[in-house]
């Protein structure tokens, strides 16, 4: 007769198995899986967490966002230094950090248009000032047409047909069109009004423009109508609109300037841009000054804030003060051209959408 065998328990006081990461399935003791990184604590989120998860994937306004302003502010160069050499955990990281502060600049412009910063258009005043342009360019091409009939020395050829633009103008300018004229001669020679109008428009746009996208000529065209209020509030709204865009791919081509002038610093494009990231971000917190009541002291600010950058970029990339301003001479040349190029594109993206 065998023996029955006691059922095995586990020892008092054994290590239980640690649970498995619900990623990767390798076990996680901790509050992070070492393999993938994923937390083990996962859970369906509240709306509260979804929201803070969704913005701090983009946006760096908790934790080491303090520590990260500190060391750009306080110390020139320094929280770039710090992230050549590795530490990184402690700060935000350059894209993030940039985008944060690209955030937060334009969405506090975009909120003082909307609490009465942006012009402000009144239709009833801008149709009665086209009401009046239209009144006075009538009177103006009457005036025209009656000494035109009293000058008895022009030839009737010249007269019928001086006449004849007369009315065609006369016509546009009750319809609200407009119309220019390439040159006037007292000498009686006739007056070649139709081909200024073209002469102005093939400055802006080639005739292959004109043929294969009509709908940019549809849209210069009515920029070109609106009035003068109108104009500054549809270039402001979408200045404000691409100048985010217009700043992000500035930074690439700033990168790019740095590498050219700072040659022989042996340093890699990516850590120029590096550097450019932190520059822009810096440059983000001094505009948002700019939008505060500060009066003169905007000024102090300005200056310091240019001295921070020399500095910044002196300890960054160990050079001379003589050397640093040669190098600065040809950086600034070249991103001022840049920006004007950029600014350009914008302004056109901004008269054709």
């Amino acid at each position: 007769m065998t023996e029955a065998k006691a059922p095995a328990f586990p020892a008092q006081g054994a290590a239980q198995e640690p649970p498995l990461c619900r990623n990767c399935g390798v076990p996680a003791p901790g509050h992070y899986c070492s393999a993938c990184g994923q937390s083990t604590k996962v859970h369906v989120p509240s709306l509260a967490e979804f929201l803070h998860e969704v913005i701090s994937h983009h946006v760096a306004l908790e934790g080491t966002l303090i520590a990260s302003l500190k060391r750009l502010l306080l110390t020139p160069g320094g929280l770039t230094l710090d992230y050549f050499a590795g530490k990184r955990a402690r700060y935000v990281a350059p894209l993030r950090l940039y985008l944060t502060f690209n955030v937060i600049f334009f969405l506090a412009v975009e909120l003082m248009q909307f609490f009465g910063g942006a012009p402000k258009v009144d239709p009833a005043a801008t149709a009665q000032v086209v009401q009046q342009g239209k009144a006075e360019a009538a009177k103006s091409l009457a005036e025209v047409a009656i000494e035109v009939d009293r000058d008895k020395d022009l030839p009737d050829d010249q007269r019928k047909a001086i006449s004849a633009k007369l009315s065609a103008l006369q016509l546009a300018a009750a319809r609200g069109e407009t119309a220019s004229t390439s040159s006037v001669q007292d000498s009686g020679q006739e007056i070649d009004i139709s081909q200024g109008r073209e002469r102005a428009e093939n400055l802006v746009l080639s005739p292959w423009i004109d043929d294969h996208l009509p709908s940019i000529r549809k849209r210069v065209d009515a920029f070109v109508n609106l009035s003068s209020e109108d104009k500054v509030a549809h270039l402001t709204e979408n200045m404000v609109h691409y100048a985010p865009y217009t700043l992000l791919g500035m930074l690439p081509v700033c990168a790019l300037l740095l590498q050219i002038s700072f040659v022989g610093s042996h340093r890699r494009y990516v850590e120029h841009l590096v550097v450019a990231l932190h520059g822009h971000t810096f440059l983000f917190i001094v505009l948002l000054t700019s939008l505060l009541p500060l009066g003169t002291w905007f000024g102090l600010i300005l200056t310091l804030a240019l001295v921070h950058m020399v500095l910044a970029l002196r300890t960054i990339y160990s050079v001379g003060w003589i050397s640093l301003m040669l190098r600065l001479s040809f950086f600034t040349s070249g991103y001022g051209i840049a920006f004007f190029i950029a600014t350009l594109i914008a302004l056109t993206a901004s008269i054709i959408t």
